[in-house]
């Protein structure tokens, strides 16, 4: 059994899938900027590596600069990781997320065209709204805030819809798509296996809270207003008015592809309490 290469080997999706691969007794080599203690692992760039399989879960842009290093670790199968922000953000309220969609397009086709001149089997997934293990930058941030303030703020209505997946969902469909009989280069979106509405997501999220929650149901402009306020705090900085703009928005994908391609399913949308952030 071939050894697998990881890149990005200290995010939360690698936890998920470096877990599989120990239950399957799977051989595989974490790549991350710093060693990682707990499992082998090696520096971007390493000398002497050698691997035909690689999953990437870094962003997209940070992988371009690390093709050439997989090409002379003798790479011939890749997954990697990409996001349907590339397709949600294109027309945001805010420059920052069009740059992200952007700069995601533009490493989605240098991908697909480098794997094709080196002749590479290379498939692109999507994940849609990633959360577990209270590791997240989406739903986590919801649930800090909630537990820190006992206050909710939703749009009226909070009618737009969504697909969160788990990121051990992530995990088994980058596993999936690595075994699969795929040939060329392919992309697909993974969402989750449940469409909900925003508003019935965040009670679900709710619900694992051991303290009371105030939800607060605001015109858009009055949340935008109180986004724009929270981004002044060091901790939510990271906020922008877009988002209350696309809670009310469909952002809904197909995984009919991805089935077909390579019996991919996910969870529907269940939070557990280890999917709680510990702070």
């Amino acid at each position: 059994m071939s050894t697998l290469l990881i890149l990005g080997a200290r995010s939360f999706v690698a936890d998920s899938l470096i877990r599989g691969l120990q239950a399957q007794a799977r051989p595989f080599i974490g790549v991350s900027r710093q060693p990682c203690r707990d499992r082998p692992s090696v520096l971007p760039g390493a000398d002497g590596v050698l691997a035909e399989h690689c999953i990437s879960l870094l962003p997209l842009p940070a992988l371009l600069p690390r093709l050439d290093w997989l090409r002379r670790c003798g790479c011939r199968r890749l997954v990697a990781l990409s996001s349907t922000s590339r397709y949600t953000k294109p027309n945001s309220s805010c420059a920052h997320e069009r740059q992200v969609a952007q700069e995601l397009a533009d490493a989605e086709d240098r991908l697909t065209r480098w794997a094709q001149q080196e002749q590479i089997s290379c498939v692109i997934l999507r994940p849609t709204l990633i959360y577990g293990h209270g590791r997240d930058r989406n739903l986590s941030t919801l649930l800090r805030f909630a537990r820190r303030t006992h206050l909710m703020l939703l749009p009226l209505g909070a009618g737009g819809r969504r697909q969160p997946i788990h990121a051990d969902d992530v995990a088994l469909a980058c596993l999936a798509a690595l075994d699969a009989d795929l040939h060329g280069q392919q992309a697909f979106d993974l969402p989750g296996g449940e469409t909900l509405s925003y508003g019935a997501m965040v009670a679900r999220l709710l619900r694992l809270l051991d303290t009371p929650v105030w939800r607060l149901h605001l015109p858009v402009p009055c949340l935008r207003l109180g986004i724009r306020l929270l981004a002044h705090l060091p901790r939510y900085r990271h906020l922008t008015t877009a988002m209350a703009d696309r809670m009310v928005e469909d952002l809904v994908f197909s995984s009919a592809p991805a089935e077909a391609a390579f019996g991919y399913r996910a969870r529907p949308f269940a939070p557990r309490r280890q999917d709680l952030p510990s702070d």
